[in-house]
């Protein structure tokens, strides 16, 4: 039996503390999240350790007025080194565009921020998901601060306004911003190597990256060969927003064509959709169940499965729950990364507000390479009821909460 533990969410706070001299604070360009498979080259877990706190230590520092101690430059911090990035194919290295890249997560949004004009001001615990940031203010990143009508700009060729004695630090003037944003980390990037990286934060710059969420996996494997998987969401934290989808997915070679189930159908079902499939056997081809709107989006999905089979020329592989709880499934003949919505490619939001609507056109989907299928305990409904901007009425939502669920898989031999 093998555990797995991962955060759903990832939230990240970090302050640019100006400790020896006040200047221009910002962040600028390549400021992403990125992640790298793990190898013996890897970054070195002790390093991970040496720099990565708990609650209490971060408490400790924070109260201990860590900005005047010129000996700390940053908190949860890796040690210097060259800039790297790791692609995921050759051939994307070779390209070497880090933006079009599925390990790449650009950090470029609004975030909450707070500005305050002395440390003793600032937030104190300002790492606590449970902080209330709804008064705050916005600001782009990257940006200036100083240009965003915060303070202002001071010139290199101008004298600082306050005293820059070395070892003193000012207090009544030494300006503090505190950022704050959450964000969901990909599903595939489970278990990797995750780089927190901002090309530009001046001038100390201190991140306290937290769990709201985590995801415990129990996996055994039968005497039969029966993957058995007990999956369990617990929530962290009381400020979870609303979840699009609870469940699992699994990638098979293309060769897994053939797709068939028992539940509602012939055609997509959704929690809010669904009154008219009738409940029996279907069958039919991968290829069959997605079609290419003009912008891609989530499709395909039956609900209320007792089982659903995938089937290759020498292989079937059925997922069907243990429990009393019927699954949403769907089966797509290409990645879900194919799906992914990328900041500054076009796309918007959906009609939930919770999950954006993809990037590409649907004649750009990269059909044919792989079988993604998913096998979820509930997905949200579609909303759009009396116009397609109306919201996904409340029954229909999944509220943060624990939530627990079972299934088998289950492969057999063709005949």
């Amino acid at each position: 039996m093998a555990k797995n533990i991962f955060s759903l969410l990832f939230i990240l706070f970090f302050v640019p503390c100006l400790s020896q001299k006040q200047g221009d604070s910002f962040l600028e360009h390549n400021t992403f999240l990125c992640h790298s498979e793990r190898s013996e080259e890897s970054l070195n877990t002790s390093k991970h350790e040496q720099n990565s706190l708990s609650l209490t230590q971060q408490d400790e520092i924070v109260h201990n007025e860590f900005h005047s101690d010129h000996t700390i430059f940053g908190v949860n911090k890796l040690d210097p080194q060259a800039d790297f990035f790791a692609y995921e194919s050759e051939e994307k290295a070779m390209q070497n565009r880090r933006e079009e890249s599925c390990r790449l997560l650009s950090l470029y949004r609004d975030w909450k921020f707070n500005w305050v004009k002395s440390p003793k001001d600032r937030i104190i615990k300002f790492y606590d998901i449970n902080l209330d940031d709804s008064e705050w203010n916005t600001i782009p990143v990257p940006a200036n601060w100083e240009v965003q009508g915060y303070d202002y700009p001071i010139y290199l060729d101008e004298r600082y306004p306050f005293s820059t004695h070395w070892p003193d630090v000012p207090e009544d003037y030494n300006p503090v911003g505190t950022y704050r944003h959450v964000f969901n980390i990909p599903f595939d990037w489970i278990n990797e190597d995750i780089i927190l990286h901002f090309a530009g934060a001046k001038s100390a710059m201190y991140s306290f990256p937290d769990s709201i969420a985590e995801l415990i996996l129990d996996y055994t494997l039968t005497a039969m060969g029966e993957i058995i998987i007990d999956y369990n969401f617990r929530i962290l934290s009381d400020s979870l927003p609303n979840i699009p989808r609870v469940g699992l997915s699994m990638m098979m070679p293309q060769s897994y064509s053939n797709v068939s189930w028992y539940g509602r159908g012939p055609h997509e079902t959704y929690w809010d959709r669904k009154s008219s499939g009738k409940i029996a056997i279907y069958e039919g081809r991968v290829e069959d169940q997605f079609h290419r709107y003009p912008r891609p989006q989530e499709i395909g999905n039956e609900t209320d499965v007792r089982w659903m089979t995938l089937e290759s020329d020498s292989l079937y592989v059925t997922v069907q729950p243990l429990d009393s709880k019927f699954l949403s499934c769907s089966v797509w003949h290409f990645a879900a990364s194919e799906l992914d919505f990328k900041v500054g490619k076009g796309g918007g939001m959906s009609a939930s507000g919770l999950v954006p609507v993809a990037s590409k056109y649907g004649a750009d989907i990269e059909a044919g390479k792989v079988v993604h299928w998913n096998f979820d305990h509930l997905q949200m409904g579609v909303g759009g009821d009396t116009l397609w901007g109306r919201k996904v009425h409340d029954q229909y939502t999944i509220h943060p909460d624990n939530i627990g669920y079972s299934i088998v898989i289950i492969p057999r031999i063709a005949w």
